[in-house]
């Protein structure tokens, strides 16, 4: 496998597995390839930042979600408890 398409293929491991074994290459490199890797570095760290990026944002709409429903079940119930208090004070306090 060529060397860029094995150092741009990031889910194969962990990707900051991949962003280490790349710099200790870097390291290591002392020929023109050592282009080629920084190149494919940058290339990794795009796509991790998205997929970060991406996960953040579906965690937060998740949160966001969650929330909402917690707070739409708590407006149900305080409803209940206001309709239940204005029945009854229709009954025990007539309206005249």
């Amino acid at each position: 496998m060529p060397l860029t398409r094995r150092m741009t293929m990031v889910d194969e491991l962990s990707p900051f597995q991949d962003l280490m074994e790349m710099m200790r290459m870097v390291q290591e490199d002392t020929s023109q390839n050592k282009q080629e890797l920084m190149t494919a570095m940058r290339n990794n760290l795009v796509v991790l930042k998205v997929k970060v990026n991406t996960k953040v944002e579906n965690l937060l709409e998740e949160k966001i979600r969650v929330q909402s429903e917690e707070l739409a079940k708590v407006c149900e119930q305080r409803m209940a408890v206001l309709n239940e208090g204005f029945v009854m004070g229709r009954i025990f306090h007539p309206v005249q």
